[in-house]
């Protein structure tokens, strides 16, 4: 089905780290245990059919398991250009069990709308890129996303650099 909505990914999260990616891409990640909420549009990195939602919690540092302090919730929003209401088309809240774990990993991959375009740049050009040049690209972007995370700002300006004069070769 082919759909001009939005998609909003969002996290609400107290006393873990965590990292939540969507399709490969990291979205959101908290490596210090603070309190956390955010909503964010995702549209951008969806294409296809599926969306794959991956989740990573790990208890604060200096503890070893999660525990019932824990708060998490994660959701996979839709809301439709026609529609009134939000649509959750995925939702992951974590559950103190009865045996506690050192980290919990939950990956799922959900049907979701197809928004009627591929991935594009260069003025609107649609692109048919191999799965190969797409691992390559995500890999690349992922590389962006954790050096700017660490605050790694000249070793982000040259990656950026190369990756623009790979480019600029191209054409």
């Amino acid at each position: 089905m082919i759909n001009k909505g939005s998609y909003i990914l969002y996290v609400s999260a107290v006393n873990c780290k965590f990292e939540v990616r969507l399709n490969d891409f990291p979205v959101f990640n908290e490596y210090k245990g603070y309190q956390f909420h955010n909503g964010f549009p995702v549209n951008q990195l969806m294409y296809g059919d599926l969306a794959k939602i991956n989740t990573f919690i790990q208890p604060v540092n200096g503890k070893n398991l999660l525990d019932q302090t824990i708060e998490f919730l994660v959701e996979l929003r839709y809301n439709g250009l026609e529609s009134k209401n939000v649509e959750v088309l995925y939702r992951y809240e974590f559950q103190f069990g009865n045996s506690p774990a050192p980290h919990i990993s939950v990956g799922v991959e959900i049907p979701v709308y197809h928004l009627g375009f591929d991935p594009t740049w260069r003025s609107g050009e649609v692109l048919q890129l191999s799965e190969q040049t797409l691992s390559n690209l995500y890999i690349t972007y992922q590389r962006f996303w954790t050096l700017f995370h660490l605050n790694r700002m000249e070793e982000l300006k040259t990656l950026i650099n190369l990756r623009e004069e790979t480019y600029a070769r191209a054409f």
